[in-house]
């Protein structure tokens, strides 16, 4: 599920970029963002995404190199944000997939991310529900470990456990989907 969590992170990193500093201390706190998807939803994504991608490539040499440059989809969405004109082809490409800015394609981004690694995990989010409770189990039962930083690391995962689970239906509709989103999902 790395893979796909990789995606989702990049569709937030992208969208702090974009508004700008000033934009940006407006803005809730960061946090994977998900939606309720539709098939619609899901189709407009993986049509907008290849053409997202061709535009990261375009703009991808006026990001500077360093030796801890990023690749993939993080470094596909700095590409996006390097310069005005690289923004305003992208919220074409978004407008003709049907999606108002940005911040709108991130979110069906990230649901469609985060399904697809439960749908492809082969565990429902009960399931790995119930795995993390194990793990809670373990930390309170831990002798060499405080009980505040139980409670801190505790409330710390279950946080994260209620960012990370997909939204009634989301994982079902992605595994109707599969074939569709796994080039999308799947690619480099």
């Amino acid at each position: 599920m790395g893979r796909h969590l990789r995606i989702a992170a990049a569709c937030l990193v992208a969208a702090f970029l974009m508004l700008g500093p000033a934009s940006a201390q407006d803005m809730p706190q960061p946090g994977f963002q998900q939606v309720t998807l539709t098939q619609d939803m899901v189709k407009r994504f993986v049509s907008s995404f290849p053409q997202l991608k061709a535009l990261g490539k375009k703009y991808e040499s006026e990001i500077p190199q360093s030796a801890d440059s990023s690749s993939g989809p993080a470094r596909t969405v700095s590409a996006y944000m390097t310069s005005a004109a690289a923004r305003a082809e992208m919220q074409g490409v978004l407008a003709a997939h049907g999606f108002g800015d940005f911040a709108d394609w991130s979110k069906v981004a990230t649901s469609v991310a985060l399904a697809y690694g439960y749908a492809k995990s082969g565990k429902s989010p009960d399931e790995m529900g119930a795995q993390a409770d194990r793990a809670i189990d373990n930390i309170r039962n831990n002798p060499n470990m405080p009980d505040e930083q139980k409670q801190q690391v505790i409330a710390m995962m279950r946080k994260q456990m209620g960012l990370m689970a997909p939204p009634p239906g989301n994982v079902d509709l992605v595994k109707s989907m599969m074939d569709d989103i796994r080039p999308v999902m799947e690619s480099d």
